[in-house]
């Protein structure tokens, strides 16, 4: 539920707020939510470690100036609890007085989850640059639209050396281009899964190293073939 609250864009102080407002904030009643200032209801800092006074006042002239704005704040409740917030404030005249209207979405838990899926994230791409295990997605042409950063440590190709620009099968030794190619679209026409598949591929500098690869089929709803998506682990040392 949105907080919905005006201001009085002189004082700083709140005019209104809607139940969900005192909800919000923790406050007993609309004439005490009267008596704070957006500031009272912030922590000292913002997350960009600005302090409070002094981005609040951009943001108020901004708006005066602009007419609205939209943002992500961080607030606190009465009882201290700190809480992450969009907040749209918008300026409007009434009655010849400029007034500030401000709608204010808790947005907490969506922070938490994208905290952590970063962590998640992390944790992965540090296993995969340990594995040394790339992960890819190519389209229906075998065309790679997508590769992970850890390709540069593998195969010394930065990412956007080889998205949109090379076929899976072209990363191979140049004499077993036809044959890779005819491999890839063998399990193409039959929209297979592929797993553990060993092959070799070249490196930026001639090198050869020895990769595991494991597939899935991209489908559309129709059952048509999209691309596949994957992942390589450098197996080069093992096969040594």
């Amino acid at each position: 539920h949105d907080a919905l609250m005006t201001l009085d864009a002189g004082s700083g102080h709140f005019i209104a707020g809607n139940p969900s407002t005192l909800e919000m904030f923790g406050v007993k009643d609309e004439s005490e939510f009267r008596r704070y200032t957006p500031l009272d209801l912030s922590p000292e800092y913002q997350p960009d470690g600005k302090v409070s006074t002094e981005k609040a006042h951009e943001i108020i002239s901004r708006v005066l100036s602009e007419g609205s704005h939209l943002f992500e704040w961080t607030h606190k409740r009465l009882n201290g609890e700190i809480f992450f917030a969009t907040v749209l404030l918008n300026r409007v005249t009434m009655s010849g007085e400029t007034i500030v209207q401000a709608t204010v979405r808790d947005i907490t838990e969506r922070k938490k989850a994208e905290h952590a899926l970063r962590e998640s994230e992390q944790r992965y791409n540090q296993l995969a640059t340990l594995n040394r295990t790339i992960t890819w997605e190519m389209d229906a042409s075998a065309l790679c639209t997508y590769i992970s950063d850890v390709v540069e440590n593998v195969l010394g190709y930065k990412p956007e050396e080889i998205v949109g620009k090379k076929h899976i099968y072209e990363l191979g030794p140049d004499n077993e281009w036809e044959k890779r190619k005819k491999r890839a679209f063998d399990v193409y026409e039959r929209k297979e899964p592929f797993i553990n598949y060993e092959n070799r591929v070249t490196t930026k500098e001639g090198n050869i190293v020895w990769l595991s690869s494991n597939g899935i089929p991209i489908l559309d709803k129709d059952g048509m073939l999209l691309g596949y998506r994957g992942m390589d682990t450098d197996i080069t040392e093992r096969k040594r």
